[in-house]
């Protein structure tokens, strides 16, 4: 671990964390709407895959807002595309 780098680090897991509860509603009404069963499976995959792409690109966008208003205020800068793209790195080396 890298020195200096817990707030970071919290802020990061903290703004997806809470992006997560805005967007759990949507979640929630996917899930009771189309549930998966042996008899509907066919028809209701697909929608729940391209709701899961959504709240993809819903989380990723929310985070990224979230950080970009949150790093600066804490004096940490901004968070560029580089951080973003070195953590991406970062995590992928670690699996």
């Amino acid at each position: 671990m890298h020195s200096g780098t817990a707030l970071r680090r919290f802020i990061e897991e903290m703004t997806g964390a809470y992006t997560v509860l805005i967007l759990l509603p949507a979640i929630t009404f996917v899930a009771k709407r189309f549930p998966i069963s042996r008899a509907q499976w066919a028809r209701v995959l697909p929608i729940v895959f391209l709701a899961a792409l959504v709240h993809t690109i819903a989380h990723t966008t929310l985070m990224s807002i979230t950080r970009s208003i949150i790093f600066p205020l804490t004096g940490m800068g901004s968070m560029t595309t580089a951080s973003c793209s070195t953590g991406i790195r970062w995590k992928l080396r670690k699996t």
